[in-house]
């Protein structure tokens, strides 16, 4: 039987994991097959075909997130360190504490004008959002608990996070940030959230082995598609790039489950190559790998984009 995605390689390129929970550490940029990722105090760029590292970021600190995104890169630590860095040049943006807590993650996104932005979730239950690459805060998001995560719609108007309880808050973005919808169809905290590359779905991932994804339409949405694991905790969603509209997350360690991001009806669950704790996944930009952290390596999925513009049902040309 065909399968939405298939073993390509293992990678021998050991990855890290600060904190037992947050496991988004690998992250694909726009520079074909490199891969970024996290190596005790360091961000590195995994080429892919020569088999090479290049360090990116010297930290000081194992972080607790990274993440790339419209060509620059960050990295937040469990004492409140950010760390910015544009990857054109290496210049550095943003290196300081901004706050007295652990930071849970760190994601990009574009506002509605298209100015790049940089979101960072902290246990003070907040979400700032900076400009980049001035690193200007422009927003505060106060929160009723810990953030876990965020992400911001494609464009630019809503953002969802999650955070140490079971709801999915949705909030406006504009002038002002304005809590919209609150969602709660799991029982535990939300460990990540992501939006499809259309902006008409969001998902979040639970520590109770729970993915949801709604619907959402002109700033109110409802639920789509549930699945649950068979023990592990969900550590991180994401969504591939259109026109494959693939959904993917992540078990605390050993599994991660691939999901027909249109449809919901296809779906393959997926059992590393040998045992690991996971330490974060990625899609490619071009839709056709996805990239998997390991303790001792990272392995590298070819994605079945014939056997998927097949299906039934769906947008795919």
């Amino acid at each position: 039987m065909a399968q939405l995605v298939e073993l390509e390689k293992v990678h021998v390129r050991p990855t890290t994991i600060m904190h037992w929970q947050l496991r988004d550490l690998v992250s694909c940029g726009t520079r074909p097959g490199t891969v970024y990722c996290t190596y005790e105090d360091q961000t590195l760029a995994y080429d892919t075909a020569r088999g090479t590292s290049e360090r990116v970021q010297q930290l000081g600190y194992e972080p607790t997130c990274m993440n790339v995104g419209h060509g620059y890169v960050a990295a937040g630590g469990a004492n409140s360190q950010l760390d910015v860095a544009d990857l054109r040049d290496g210049q550095r943006l943003f290196h300081a504490d901004i706050c007295d807590n652990e930071n849970n993650s760190v994601t990009f996104g574009k506002s509605a004008s298209g100015e790049v932005m940089l979101l960072v979730t902290n246990n003070d239950e907040k979400v700032r959002i900076y400009s980049v690459p001035r690193m200007k805060r422009l927003h505060t998001i106060v929160c009723p608990v810990p953030i876990n995560y965020a992400a911001l719609s494609p464009d630019g108007t809503h953002l969802v996070c999650v955070g140490d309880s079971p709801d999915t808050y949705l909030f406006r973005i504009g002038d002002t940030c304005t809590r919209v919808g609150t969602f709660r169809e799991c029982e535990d905290a939300g460990m990540s959230c992501c939006w499809n590359p259309h902006g008409s779905k969001f998902a979040s991932a639970s520590q109770d082995g729970t993915l949801c994804v709604w619907e959402f339409n002109e700033g109110t949405a409802h639920l789509v598609a549930k699945f649950k694991t068979e023990k592990e905790a969900c550590r991180a969603v994401k969504w591939s790039s259109a026109p494959i509209d693939l959904l993917l997350y992540t078990e605390h360690r050993d599994r991660f489950h691939v999901v027909d991001g249109r449809t919901f009806d296809i779906s393959q669950t997926v059992t590393l190559p040998h045992n690991s704790h996971i330490s974060g996944a990625c899609f490619d930009k071009e839709g056709t790998r996805i990239y998997v952290g390991m303790e001792d390596g990272i392995a590298e999925y070819r994605i079945n984009s014939a056997f998927i513009r097949g299906f039934p049902s769906g947008s795919i040309i």
